[in-house]
């Protein structure tokens, strides 16, 4: 699956105006969902994650419960 696909398969397209996205790769075709969605893509500066906000939140939400290194393959849903 695509980052794009990923990125709207459950969002209603209605409900995006922006979305900030790092400088990899899988966003070199940003104008497709800009175009799709009617919504405005925003760029990071390099070594900036601060502002990919909600990245760095749920990062930091999931780092509670698992610490960095932790084998996801191994947890169970218990």
């Amino acid at each position: 699956m695509t980052v794009r696909a990923a990125l709207f398969k459950k969002i209603e397209s209605r409900l995006i105006k922006t979305f900030t996205v790092d400088n990899g790769s899988e966003f070199a075709q940003f104008k497709t969902p800009e175009k799709a969605t009617d919504s405005k893509v925003y760029f990071v500066d390099p070594y900036s994650p601060w502002q990919r906000g909600l990245n760095e939140n749920t990062n930091g939400l999931l780092r509670r419960y698992f610490p960095k290194g932790c084998n996801f393959h191994e947890i169970t849903h218990d």
